[in-house]
């Protein structure tokens, strides 16, 4: 819109899209180029026909963000390129050391500094409301579910503080039926930029993000906000948080737990105006969500690394008076995302004392159970109160991962690598995922080629390596890897865990099968490891069929399921049974388990197809009166129901 009514020849270059289609662009010679660090140093060196010695002027925009997302080298660089004759601008919201280091290199000595006014009475314009809700920890997602129903026909931002939080949020609402986009950085750029595009011609929308989104994003027509983040920085992020809804004069709402009520007294020294508001939300929303994650397998992993990542977050905050990882009640926040037991999350947390750390350990301020493992480094430095310098180094690699900063990622992998001799087999595993992620792909190979000479039972690089190999499209390599990692630990439930989906992956039924029934002798108590069995059982069944189908595996998976109805405690373990009876064509039996004590255990929401199973049952035994019954009272119970 700025540039149609002149002749300027607008030119773009960034990271995740075409750079030869860019290089050619950049022969042809630009007016303006709008670019990102990286990929414009890679132009400006190895670009042949790229002309830029009559530069006039360097516009560096967001600089402190591009020093927080590890360009510094590269700006070092560009600037001892570009020729030293110009005008220089540089726009940042804070200033630190880093960012007078870089005016000083990128700017003249005589440069002259504009500033905001900073004695202005509020830090965000007047027809702004932004309102805050003191909640109980296991309240946010009822509140926030509340919140986006109530405003499904406005133009809604959510923010959070992982990028592993929004894709679960994400998967989770567009699940249960409430649309939602997401912008995240483990999505490819073009992804991001259509998304971006969606929302910002839509009506109404809502969208998830990272705090990345506060700041170089121009949406209209936003007329509510929420954010369920912590802000680093009162006058700079959340000012740009509640900026996004500036222009429509819109509302902005942030969730606080009632320890983190001292947050306040920032925002007020910052200028920031916030009322607050009354908290309303669905009493049953939380169950049907532990419920929903429970049955789903895949949503549960899901909800399990979205937790770790917002903990993780959480103990990263800067400003520790008012967010405090020792004072998070562990068990409200995983009911946040479904989850009755918090999975196990490993945080390196400086203590005050020995009993300080003992506390935690055992419950104390987090709530009893709690499930951060505190990570010790030996009895000298446990005694000295230092925190490990190596899982210090490993944090900032995964923190650049979750960002999606994979150069940077690679820079700190590296460096870890260098101080630890390259022993470190979980650094060499996530510098070849982000070297994959970067686009260097013979690289990432060689990388964890080094990596699968050495067989591991440990954890944090399988992680790793099962991200590589999923995003490499080389499902096999990962049940081969877990299968070696079984072979060491043979009685580890979680390494047999992962092995059973990695089987499920590759649809390799007859391993899926003896792997569940490892683990159902491991753990006889334990529903789903048989349930799990039985269900593979019937997958080989459909993928084989003929003879050995209806001889041998079909009464196979009636028998075990049979022997399994008395313990059955689960609506997908009565529909796998209805499953194995239906195969089997024994629709008598089927009829008498929707009318018998299993049937308590078919939730509401599956009533109707309940109903429509029960009139398929009666057309297959050919009961035409009943059916018609039936149908009759389908017709009558729901007469505005025509499907």
């Amino acid at each position: 819109e700025l540039v149609k009514h002149h002749n300027f020849r607008i030119g773009v270059v960034m990271g995740g899209t075409n750079r030869a289609e860019e290089a050619r662009n950049l022969a042809k010679g630009c007016t303006i180029l709008i670019a990102t660090p990286g990929r414009l140093l890679d132009h400006l060196q190895n670009t042949e026909h790229f002309l830029y010695k009559n530069l006039a002027c360097l516009i560096l925009d967001e600089a402190d963000r591009i020093l927080d997302v590890g360009f510094e080298e590269e700006m070092k660089q560009i600037l001892r390129l570009l020729p030293k004759k110009r005008q220089s601008m540089l726009f940042t919201a804070t200033l630190n050391d880093r960012t007078r280091a870089l005016a000083k290199e990128a700017l003249r000595t005589e440069c002259l500094r504009v500033g905001v006014d900073d004695k202005e009475l509020a830090a965000t314009v007047d027809s702004l409301e932004q309102g805050v809700r003191c909640l109980p920890a296991e309240r946010r997602f009822s509140v926030l579910y509340t919140f986006l129903k109530k405003n499904r026909k406005r133009k809604v931002m959510v923010f959070m503080s992982s990028c592993l939080e929004v894709k679960f949020y994400y998967e989770l609402l567009n699940y249960i039926d409430l649309p939602v986009m997401a912008i995240h950085g483990k999505q490819k750029q073009a992804k991001r930029t259509q998304t971006f595009f969606q929302f910002g011609s839509a009506e109404s929308a809502t969208l998830l993000c990272t705090d990345v989104a506060a700041r170089g994003l121009d949406i209209r027509g936003l007329t509510g906000l929420s954010s369920t983040i912590r802000p680093t920085i009162p006058r700079s992020t959340f000012t740009e948080l509640v900026a996004r809804t500036r222009r429509a004069s819109g509302r902005a709402l942030l969730m606080l737990r009632d320890h983190e009520l001292s947050f306040l007294v920032y925002l007020r020294a910052a200028k920031v105006r916030v009322t607050s508001t009354s908290s309303a939300g669905r009493s049953d929303i939380q169950t049907q969500l532990e419920k929903l994650v429970e049955k789903n397998y895949y949503l549960c992993r899901s909800a399990q690394e979205a937790y770790k990542g917002f903990v993780r977050a959480y103990a990263s905050h800067a400003l520790k008076k008012c967010f405090a990882v020792e004072r998070l009640d562990l068990k409200a926040a995983a009911k946040n995302f479904g989850l009755a037991v918090p999975p196990l999350v490993d945080l390196d947390v400086r203590a005050s004392g020995k009993a300080s750390a003992r506390r935690r350990v055992h419950g104390g301020a987090t709530g009893p159970g709690a499930a951060i493992k505190f990570k010790k480094s030996g009895q000298r430095k446990a005694q000295n109160n230092k925190s490990d310098p190596r899982e210090r180094r490993l944090k900032a690699i995964y923190d650049a991962l979750d960002a999606g900063n994979n150069k940077k990622a690679i820079q700190e992998a590296e460096k870890v690598l260098r101080k630890e001799a390259g022993d470190s087999l979980c650094a060499k595993a996530l510098r070849a995922l982000a070297l994959l992620r970067y686009g260097r792909l013979d690289e990432a190979t060689a990388a964890a080629s080094e990596v699968e000479r050495v067989d591991t039972s440990e954890e944090s690089v399988l992680q790793a390596m099962t991200y590589f190999y999923k995003e490499s499209h080389r499902l096999d390599l990962i049940a081969a890897m877990y299968e070696r990692a079984v072979q060491q630990q043979p009685k580890s439930e979680d390494l047999l865990t992962s092995l059973f989906m990695a089987h499920v992956r590759v649809l390799d039924h007859k391993k899926q099968q003896l792997t569940a029934a490892k683990l159902h002798r491991l753990a006889p108590s334990k529903n789903p490891y048989y349930f799990w069995s039985v269900m593979s059982v019937l997958m080989q069944a459909t993928e084989c069929g003929g003879e050995l189908a209806s001889k041998m595996l079909l009464p196979l998976a009636a028998k075990m399921a049979e022997a399994f109805r008395d313990r059955m405690n689960a609506e997908a373990e009565v529909q796998l049974y209805l499953m194995v009876l239906e195969m089997q064509e024994r629709f008598e039996d089927c009829l008498a388990t929707l009318d018998g004590p299993l049937s308590s255990l078919l939730s509401p929401q599956s009533t109707e197809m309940t109903r429509q199973q029960r009139m398929g049952y009666l057309e297959k035994l050919g009961r035409k009166q009943e059916l018609a019954d039936a149908r009759w009272e389908d017709l009558t119970t729901e007469p505005n129901d025509w499907a």
